[in-house]
């Protein structure tokens, strides 16, 4: 198996990815903070509004690169609207923060007021799926262990990945490589090497559902399955991989701890 590498040019320094983790775990609270206001009656550009105060609030050089909200079966690049949230909506709010040309990307699925089983359970599993996906990485290993992991999560369920929807890069630009597919068919698999920060975001629906793209460039289920994902930074270092976006995950051993922050 030919494994592809980055250049050293391209690898990141421990300095950077400490500023980078320090914008993650920045960026997580704020997530955190937007997502108690997904409520029924709610608009998108409310949220919007209130994320501006927060930066203002901050009083730093970070900028609000991208902000989008996804509902239900939009899964990702929508823009924040006038829509209202409903009760059982399922909202993915996606953010990406820049402070001196480096940058960080996150997102988090919520559901808004009464929930359903149904949904419930499609979070978990996204949650699942994401935990998984992180826990498969170690240094030197590569991303087609991480795609067989999180596939096995997936074996017998009603769910499966929207495998359309990459990983990828992040750093010194918002989106760089290396990008990677989480389909078991693509064969340009990536080593983790020390010096990496990647996003891991593997995004679920129900089985049969396939990514479409409107001519706004936004991208929806074709079935209109709702769709979930917990976008993670993760940088390669010597002695193994660091979650940057989530303080309480201290390594790969940690406790499950989706109940104690949704």
């Amino acid at each position: 198996m030919l494994l592809l590498q980055l250049k050293e040019n391209d690898l990141l320094t421990s300095t950077e990815i400490q500023i980078i983790s320090d914008l993650s775990l920045y960026l997580h609270d704020c997530l955190l903070i937007l997502g108690k206001g997904i409520l029924p009656g709610v608009r998108g550009t409310e949220l919007q509004r209130q994320l501006e105060q927060l930066l203002i609030k901050k009083k730093s050089r970070i900028h609000g690169a991208s902000f989008d909200i996804n509902v239900n079966h939009r899964v990702c690049h929508g823009p924040p609207n006038d829509s209202k949230f409903r009760n059982n909506d399922i909202v993915t709010l996606d953010l990406v923060f820049e402070k001196d040309g480096l940058f960080a990307d996150s997102a988090w699925t919520f559901i808004c007021g009464d929930r359903s089983p149904e949904n419930e359970a499609l979070l978990q599993k996204a949650w699942d799926v994401s935990r998984r996906a992180y826990c498969s990485i170690r240094t030197g290993g590569n991303s087609l262990e991480m795609k067989k992991s999180v596939h096995k999560e997936l074996t017998g369920t009603v769910y499966e990945l929207l495998e359309e929807a990459c990983g990828h890069g992040i750093g010194k630009s918002m989106h760089e490589p290396p990008d990677f597919s989480y389909s078991l068919f693509n064969n340009n698999d990536i080593q983790w090497n020390p010096g990496m920060v990647l996003t891991i975001e593997p995004v679920i629906a129900y089985r049969g559902a396939k990514l479409i793209c409107s001519k706004e460039k936004e991208y929806y289920t074709d079935n209109k399955s709702p769709s979930a994902y917990f976008e993670h930074m993760v940088a390669i270092n010597e002695n193994g991989p660091q979650c940057l976006n989530i303080p309480q995950i201290k390594d790969q051993g940690s406790i499950d701890i989706f109940s104690e922050i949704i």
